[in-house]
């Protein structure tokens, strides 16, 4: 028993007075009090006849106190107190506890409504509180119980793993919530802190192994803690002993610099009149600590022989003595800390107007286990109202508690006070004070808490009656508050009573509108209309749907400012008019005569000749030229049958070719024709050939190519007879004129 509470039971204890978590009144949940609607914002604070409630009234602050422990520790404890012998206890080697204590102190809760038909409420806050999660592994309780002769040639991992969190603060803010769209209710809680004390300790990897005959032990301790006040003292032998030092104007002193944020949101549904669904995140957030908190880095690695079994008192002095004795590296510097933040899903079922059920599951993100809750809110009699509770973890810890509620009349005053472990408490006590063997059947855990709230408003009134047994129907709606979800809101009886809600505000009810967020007119079902083209001119409206215009213009642009809209306009990038679809005349050849009215739309020609080239004229030759000519025209022959100029042609070709160099305005026609002799393709095939050898003759002496025209005819223009030799010889023949 001595050594059990010297080195386990002194330290708890210690944790359990500076330390806590952030446990929930769970008893509260749903039960419109003041301290559940700023606790969970998204709950409702504030009834139908209440428009502020506070705590101020009566300057007595909403208080609570808990302490958990889950884990074997409990069977140490128990057994320990019994004054049992430890050795027989069976620890999962590894297994971990978790010790847990809370103190929250809520200075100021007010909370206003802001709007009755919207539920919108508006809160004020102001806590001290602390938050702490402690986890020890079985390892350090089985070397106290067992000693080390019980594991020889074993280790014991983790033996010394501890893991805290711990923040003492002062939380000011403000919390609202209102109902978001028909029976979604929603709310957020954000408050700025000021931290008093921190501890983090980060302790794993710790190790001890003993020899196989039990006289060797090698101990292996690391980890950091992190404070803003010194928690490592030196002793003579140069080494640091855990020993907190705390000086309370310091605390006060650097309050100030230590800063952080705290936020909580959640959202309610009300599934059916009876039934409701929540989910929150509650209490994430942080505190930055000042440049003056330290940093120690702790390390411990020894090795003992000679051990005797660790049986007697002065030997387990010894080392344990030693053993919290540290080579401590410290640093100066700020740090952040994180809150407790948990997940809650909730849900209530009022069985009947004095029986109502809530179910919560809630996880604090650092703990390895979830928090199962059923509450039974009984009203007993009038305005009052007793709460059974029961909590079980996933780790196996259960708790039983009770709570008594008082609401006034009006809901002028609650008051409520209890326990959430009665049964716990009540077994502990029952150990600690009466009967030291008589161990409780639970974990250990104490639970207190209390609050004192008042609001003032007024309910709404009722409307006259001519009888006054008739039961309520406070809006005139036809349906009656008992059976009416919405009761001071007048509503159909295919909506329980309430008004069918139009979240856009443009005249079609949401069951009716197919874009229940987005305002639009009766005749497209309350959707806008839509305007593909973001010219506001709506689609129905527009002729050019997905092309940006003006309304003068039915909502079409004209890119091309031709006065034709680009729907309609077969060229929107270039000017045309409007006969020709938009697109400008088309000028093939490029003379500057449209096609429409060019004679010759492939050849460029003059407009006094609609627009085809002029016609080359007759030259009138002097007799020196036209003998020239006529020279030519008698000596040109031609090998037979082919296009080849014979030789004795090449002397009158040179005179024409010397005319045509002093004459450059004069042009050339060349024709060449045949009798019909043989085949017409075959003679027009040979006339153009000639025709052509003449041309190039011409063209390899100097004269420029587009001077000379080269035709064949065939036999299609004769000038004799062919059926004679002599008309034949006549029709075959090479004519020259001279054209300017």
């Amino acid at each position: 028993m001595k050594r059990l509470t010297k080195y386990i039971l002194t330290p708890i204890l210690f944790l359990m007075i500076v330390s806590a978590a952030n446990a929930q009144r769970y008893s509260l949940y749903y039960t419109r009090t003041l301290y559940d609607g700023i606790q969970n914002p998204h709950h409702r604070a504030l009834d139908s006849c209440r428009a502020f409630a506070s705590n101020l009234f009566f300057i007595v602050p909403t208080l609570n106190l808990d302490l958990s422990i889950d884990g074997q520790l409990n069977d140490v404890i128990k057994s320990s107190i019994a004054s049992e012998n430890l050795s027989k206890l069976s620890l999962v080697n590894g297994g971990n506890n978790t010790i847990t204590n809370q103190f929250n102190l809520n200075l100021l809760m007010m909370k206003f409504r802001l709007s009755r038909k919207r539920e919108a409420e508006l809160g004020f806050y102001g806590q001290l509180k602390t938050q702490t999660g402690m986890s020890i592994n079985n390892g350090l309780f089985n070397l106290l119980t067992q000693g080390n002769y019980a594991y020889r040639g074993k280790s014991i991992e983790g033996f010394l793993d501890i893991g805290v969190l711990s923040n003492m603060y002062g939380e000011a803010g403000l919390t609202y919530r209102q109902k978001i769209y028909g029976k979604l209710h929603g709310g957020f809680k954000v408050g700025y802190i000021l931290g008093l004390v921190n501890a983090t300790v980060d302790i794993k990897d710790s190790k001890f192994t003993t020899s196989s005959n039990g006289d060797t032990i090698n101990i292996s301790v690391n980890g950091i803690v992190k404070s803003p006040v010194s928690m490592f003292a030196k002793d003579t032998g140069g080494k640091f002993q855990f020993k907190p030092s705390v000086d309370p104007n310091a605390l006060v002193k650097d309050m100030f610099k230590n800063s952080g944020l705290a936020i909580s949101a959640g959202l309610q549904y009300d599934l059916t009149r009876k039934a409701t669904l929540s989910v929150g995140l509650l209490d994430f957030g942080y505190i930055k600590w000042n440049d003056n908190s330290k940093t120690y880095k702790i390390s411990k690695n020894v090795q003992y022989t000679g051990v005797p079994a660790l049986e007697t008192q002065s030997f387990t002095d010894s080392i344990m003595k030693d053993i919290t004795k540290f080579d401590v590296d410290s640093t100066i510097g700020s740090y952040t800390s994180k809150l407790l933040g948990r997940v809650e899903i909730s849900g209530q079922y009022r069985w009947a107007n004095w029986f109502h059920q809530t179910v919560i599951a809630s996880k604090t993100l650092d703990y390895d286990y979830v928090d199962l809750v059923l509450i039974n809110n009984l009203r007993l009699i009038k305005r009052f109202n007793f709460i059974v509770l029961g909590t079980y973890n996933t780790r196996g810890y259960t708790t039983i508690g009770g709570q008594f509620l008082y609401r006034a009349k009006g809901g002028g005053l609650d008051l409520y006070f209890g326990s959430e472990k009665i049964f716990n408490t009540y077994q502990a006590s029952q150990q600690l004070f009466v009967d030291h063997t008589k161990k409780p059947i639970g974990a250990y855990g104490a639970d207190f808490n209390f609050g004192l709230n008042w609001g003032f408003g007024r309910c709404p009134r009722k409307k006259p009656v001519s009888q006054a047994a008739l039961p309520a129907d406070s809006d005139g709606d036809g349906i009656l508050d008992v059976i009416d979800d919405c009761p001071y809101a007048a509503g159909p009886s295919e909506n329980k009573g309430c008004p069918w809600p139009d979240v856009d505000k443009d005249g079609v009810f949401d069951k009716d509108d197919a874009c229940p967020v987005t305002a639009g007119p009766v005749e497209n079902k309350g959707c806008p209309w839509p305007d593909a083209d973001n010219d506001s001119i709506p689609d129905k409206d527009d002729a050019c749907p997905s092309s940006a215009g003006l309304k003068a213009n039915m909502g079409c642009p004209d890119t091309d400012g031709d006065g034709l809209f680009d729907n309609v306009d077969s060229c929107i990038n270039t000017a045309g008019p409007l006969e020709n679809k938009g697109c400008p005349w088309a000028d093939t050849d490029g003379d500057g005569i449209f096609d429409k009215d060019d004679k010759c739309p492939n050849v460029a020609g003059a407009l006094d000749n609609n627009g085809c080239p002029a016609i080359p004229q007759k030259v009138e030759l002097t007799v020196e030229e036209q003998e020239v000519i006529n020279k030519v025209f008698s000596n040109l022959n031609f090998e037979s049958g082919k296009s080849v100029i014979a030789a004795s042609s090449f002397e009158s070709l040179k005179l024409l070719n010397e005319l045509l160099t002093k004459k450059p305005s004069f042009k050339l026609l060349i024709e060449g024709h045949t009798d019909n002799a043989g085949k017409a393709a075959t003679n027009f095939k040979l006339s153009q050939s000639r025709a052509d050898a003449v041309k190039k003759y011409f063209v390899d002496n100097g004269i420029a190519a587009d001077r000379i025209t080269a035709k064949g005819y065939g036999p299609s223009k004769p000038i004799a007879d062919n059926k004679t030799a002599a008309g034949k010889a006549k029709n075959r023949r090479v004519e020259f004129t001279i054209l300017e």
